[in-house]
This record gives structure tokens, C-alpha cells and sequence, in this order.
């Protein structure tokens, strides 16, 4: 362990080293992976519902959104093929898959007016389904 000067985070244990924060780090991406599904896919389109929305708009809302999953069999592929190996085989498609969700989060919450742009707001949501595809092949 290195020396930490006064007033900075001590160093946590390597994963390999504690399964408590093994435990914790799955927990916590499985969050990350989980919590932005269960919004775009659950929480906006009921949200769209009690907004009055057609269930056509809906439907085109929800299935732009899905498109991404269907490039689950080219994801993985893609992982272990390009890797930043000094920071090890996933953890760039990690940080870089967080990046891209916290991102579009934030672009979310500044739309004005999401009902009246709904594609915009589908964009946004194939883009979060798209870096939580990648989170997602990060964990295996």
C-alpha cells in the first residue's frame, strides 16, 4: 500500500483481495446497468402515458430505444477486441460507458418539454441503451 498524505482517501482494497468489495463493486454496477434500463424502459413510458401520449408514440418511443439491444451479438466481440490494456481489458468500456449515461442524463434533464420532443427524447434513450449495452458486457 502507498503512502497517503494527511487529509486524502486511504487506498482501498484490491477486489481480488476483499470479497466484501467485490460485493459491493457488482452491486454497484449492476445498478449502473439496471437503474437506466428500469427508467427508459418502465418509468418514461408510464410517464408518457399519464402525459396523454398515444400508444403509437409509445411504441415508436420504445422501439428506438431497444434498437441497441439488438447489437448484444457484435458487443462482446468488440470488448475483447479493442482494449486499453494498461487499464486493463474493461475498465475503459466502463468509465467510458458511465460517462456516456451520466452525459445523456444530463441532456435528458435539460430537455424542454420532453412530450412535444419525443425523438429527441428517443434519441437520448438509444444512446443510454447503447453505453448500458457495453456496461452490460463489462461485467461478464
Amino acid at each position: 500500500m502507498a503512502v497517503t498524505k494527511p487529509g486524502t482517501l486511504t487506498n482501498l482494497p484490491a477486489l481480488s483481495d476483499s470479497i466484501i468489495w467485490r460485493y459491493i463493486a457488482f452491486t454497484a454496477l449492476y445498478m449502473a446497468q439496471g437503474l437506466p434500463a428500469g427508467l427508459m424502459n418502465v418509468a418514461i413510458p408510464a410517464w408518457l402515458a399519464k402525459q396523454n401520449m398515444g400508444t403509437a408514440d409509445i411504441g415508436i418511443y420504445l422501439g428506438i430505444i431497444g434498437l441497441p439491444w439488438s447489437l448484444k451479438l457484435i458487443g462482446g466481440p468488440i470488448m475483447d477486441r479493442f482494449a486499453f490494456l494498461p487499464m486493463g481489458r474493461r475498465r475503459p468500456w466502463v468509465l467510458s460507458a458511465q460517462l456516456g449515461i451520466m452525459m445523456s442524463f444530463w441532456f435528458m434533464a435539460t430537455l424542454t418539454d420532453p412530450v412535444h420532443n419525443l425523438y429527441w427524447l428517443a434519441g437520448i434513450g438509444f444512446i443510454i441503451n447503447f453505453c448500458t449495452l457495453f456496461h452490460f458486457f463489462s461485467r461478464r
